[in-house]
C-alpha cells in the first residue's frame, strides 16, 4: 500500500519490475483526464456522476489506473488488483444516505487504510490532517521488508495514548505569558491594569495599593500620579516598582508595579519624564512594549497637549517594530461612538461624542495603526466608567488601553474593577 509516494510513471515501473506489488492512490490534477496524463493508456471509460469511474491499463507492464468519482476525483493505481467485482458503499449526500458504486481496487485500498473513520479515531488527538494520517500508515508499510507483519499489525492496533512515537502537544512554557492566545488556558494570560492613584506620597499608600493589586492578581499595573521624585526601581517582597517622576517636585509621576511571578520577564524600563514611561516585557511569541501615559486634562492649553503628543509619538516610534505596542493610562479623553472614526474605535464606548482630548487620541491611534481597545467590548455602563466626580453624579471613561491593530487579538477583555 502506498499513498502519494509514487508520483511518476518511472518510479512506479521500477517498483513493478522489482516485483513490488501493492495498491494506493497518486496525486494528479482533477480536471485532467487519464489519457491526457499517460499517452500509453487504453480502454478509457469516463462517467461524470458520483460513484462512476474510468479505468486505464498500461500496456507494457500491466499497471492499472482507476479514477473514481466521489466528492472529488480520486486516482487509484495497482500492480496486482483489478476493478471487479463492483460493490456499494454508503455515503452521506445532501442530508440523506446514498449508495455509491465502488470498485474492488478502491475497496482493497480502504481495507489497507483500515477505513477513514478508524484512522481519524486513532490519530485525531494528535491534530494531524487527513493526509498526514494516511502518510503515517503509508510510511509504516514502507518498512514491511524490515519488520514482521505481526509487529506492524500490533503497531496499528495499539491505542494512540500508549504509543511513545507521538505525544499530545504540551502547554506553553511555564512562566511565559502567551500574548497570542486562542485557547482557554488562563494560566498563561498576562493581566495588565492601569490606575490613577492620585498620590503615593503619603504614609501607608503604597502598602494599600499593593494589597489591592495582589487581591485582583494583576501582573503588571501602570500607575499615574505617584507624586514621588526622580526615577528608579524598588524591589519589594511581593512586587517590583518602576517609577518615573518629576526630578524636583512631588507632581505627576508614572510607573509600573510588577508581581514577583513575572519579574523575570522584564527586559528594560525607560523613564522618559513624569508623564510618560515605557516598560518592555518578554512574551512567548512577541515581546510587549507598554507605554504608560498621563495626558493633560481637557482644560489645559493646546500647546501643552501638542507637546505631550509629540513626545508620545517619539516614545512610540522608539519601540521595536516587532513588539506588541500598547499605550495605556489616564488619557483624560472621552471617546465617542462616531462612525467616521471606525475602525479605530468600536461601538461600545460609554460616551456618544468625543471631546478634544478624545479626538487627539483617535488621531494619534489612526496615525500609528492602533485601536482603542476599551470601545470594542460590550459591558454594562457601570463596568466602563473609570472616573467619578466627587458628587457621584457624573461618570466618565477617560482611562484607555490602545493597542496595535494587527495585535488586537491579544486583548481578551477590558473592563473596570469598581471594588478596588
Amino acid at each position: 500500500m502506498f499513498a502519494r509516494l509514487l508520483p511518476s510513471k518511472k518510479t512506479l515501473r521500477g517498483h513493478s519490475d522489482s516485483s513490488f506489488r501493492g495498491e494506493g492512490y497518486i496525486q494528479c490534477c482533477v480536471g485532467v483526464r487519464l489519457c491526457d496524463m499517460y499517452q500509453e493508456l487504453a480502454e478509457i471509460h469516463f462517467m461524470y456522476e458520483r460513484g462512476y469511474f474510468e479505468t486505464a491499463m498500461e500496456m507494457n507492464n500491466g499497471n492499472l489506473y482507476v479514477r473514481w468519482m466521489d466528492n472529488t476525483a480520486v486516482t487509484m493505481i495497482s500492480t496486482s488488483c483489478g476493478t471487479q467485482e463492483i460493490t456499494h458503499v454508503k455515503k452521506f449526500s445532501q442530508k440523506r444516505n446514498v449508495m455509491v458504486p465502488k470498485t474492488k481496487l478502491v475497496a482493497k485500498y480502504n481495507s489497507y487504510m483500515y477505513g477513514t473513520d478508524q484512522i481519524e479515531q486513532k490519530l485525531s488527538c494528535y491534530h494531524i490532517g487527513i493526509w498526514g494520517k494516511k502518510m503515517v500508515l503509508a510510511i509504516g508499510y514502507l518498512f514491511i521488508r524490515c519488520c514482521h507483519a505481526e509487529q506492524l499489525d500490533h503497531w496499528l492496533a495499539t491505542p494512540p495514548w500508549k504509543k511513545s512515537i507521538a505525544q499530545k502537544p504540551k502547554e506553553g512554557k511555564a512562566g511565559w505569558p502567551n500574548l497570542w492566545r486562542h485557547g482557554k488556558n488562563k494560566a498563561n494570560d498576562l493581566k495588565i491594569g492601569t490606575w490613577n492613584v492620585l498620590s503615593l506620597y503619603r504614609p501607608g499608600a503604597l502598602k494599600v495599593l499593593t494589597d489591592q493589586l495582589l487581591k485582583y492578581k494583576v501582573d503588571v499595573t501602570a500607575i499615574q500620579e505617584m507624586r514621588w521624585m526622580g526615577n528608579g526601581v524598588i524591589d519589594k517582597k511581593e512586587c517590583v516598582i518602576f517609577y518615573s517622576c518629576h526630578p524636583n517636585k512631588h507632581q505627576f509621576g508614572t510607573g509600573f508595579i510588577v508581581r514577583k511571578e513575572v519579574k523575570h520577564l522584564i527586559l528594560n524600563f525607560n523613564p522618559i519624564n513624569e508623564r510618560i514611561s515605557v516598560l518592555r516585557i518578554k512574551g512567548k511569541f512577541f515581546n510587549c512594549s507598554l507605554i504608560n501615559v498621563h495626558a493633560p486634562t481637557e482644560m489645559k492649553p493646546n500647546e501643552e497637549k501638542d507637546t505631550f503628543y509629540a513626545l508620545l509619538e517619539r516614545a512610540f516610534d522608539s519601540c521595536p517594530s516587532s513588539d506588541i505596542k500598547m499605550v495605556l493610562g489616564d488619557l483624560n479623553a472621552q471617546v465617542g461612538k462616531e462612525e467616521i472614526y471606525y475602525p479605530t474605535i468600536g461601538k461600545y464606548s460609554l460616551h456618544d461624542s468625543s471631546n478634544d482630548n478624545g479626538q487627539r487620541l483617535i488621531e494619534f491611534a489612526t496615525s500609528r495603526g492602533m485601536v482603542i481597545g476599551g470601545t470594542f467590548y460590550c459591558h454594562k455602563a457601570i463596568h466602563k466608567g473609570t472616573w467619578k466626580m466627587p458628587d457621584g453624579n457624573v461618570v466618565n471613561q477617560i482611562d484607555h488601553m490602545v493597542i496595535d491593530k494587527r495585535h488586537k487579538k491579544c486583548l481578551l477583555d477590558i473592563r473596570n474593577r469598581r471594588g478596588a
